[in-house]
C-alpha cells in the first residue's frame, strides 16, 4: 500500500517527464525527417499539440504539489503572521475549488468528446481531455495535503505561543 501511495504521489512527475521526452522526440524526428529526407509526418503536429495539453494540466497539478504556482505575496508579507497563515489556508481552499471545477467539468468534456475523433490521429478527442479531470483530481489531492499540513502547523504554533 505504501508503494502504491508513493507511486500516486509521484505520478505527475513521471507523466510530465514522459510527455516532455515524447514532445522532444517527436519534434526532433519530424524536423529531421522534413529537412533530411523531405518527408513530413502528418500526425506529428497534432500529437505534440495533444501532449502539450497534457503537460499544461498535469504541470499545473505539479506546481500545486511543490507550491510553485503563481501567487502574489505582497499582501501576505504585509500582514501579521497569524493572518498570513489564514491567507495560506484560503489559497489552498482556492486550489481545491479549482481542482474540483477541473474535475467536474473536465469529466463532462471527456464524456461529450469521447465519440469525436481527431483528424490526423483518428483518436477519440476525449483521450486528450482526460488530462483535465486527472489534473484537477491531483490538484485537489496536493492542495488538500498542503491545507492539512498548514492547519497542523498553525495549531502547533498556537499551542506553543506564550500565554498573554
Amino acid at each position: 500500500m505504501r508503494t502504491l501511495g508513493r507511486l500516486l504521489w509521484n505520478l505527475p512527475e513521471f507523466i510530465c517527464i514522459v510527455v516532455l521526452a515524447g514532445i522532444t522526440a517527436i519534434i526532433g524526428g519530424a524536423v529531421t525527417s522534413r529537412y533530411l529526407f523531405f518527408f513530413a509526418f502528418t500526425w506529428a503536429e497534432e500529437l505534440v499539440r495533444f501532449l502539450f495539453i497534457w503537460l499544461a494540466f498535469i504541470g499545473g497539478a505539479l506546481a500545486v504539489k511543490h507550491a510553485r504556482h503563481f501567487r502574489l505575496t505582497l499582501v501576505r508579507d504585509a500582514v501579521p503572521p497569524a493572518f498570513g497563515h489564514i491567507l495560506d489556508l484560503f489559497g489552498h481552499v482556492c486550489f481545491i475549488a479549482l481542482g474540483a471545477i477541473l474535475l467536474i467539468y473536465g469529466a463532462e468534456i471527456v464524456r461529450l468528446t469521447m465519440e469525436q475523433t481527431s483528424p490526423g490521429l483518428e483518436l477519440p478527442q476525449g483521450l486528450v481531455y482526460v488530462a483535465m479531470p486527472l489534473g484537477g483530481a491531483m490538484m485537489i489531492l496536493y492542495a488538500s495535503a498542503h491545507f492539512y499540513a498548514e492547519l497542523q502547523a498553525s495549531r502547533r504554533r498556537g499551542l506553543e505561543a506564550p500565554p498573554a
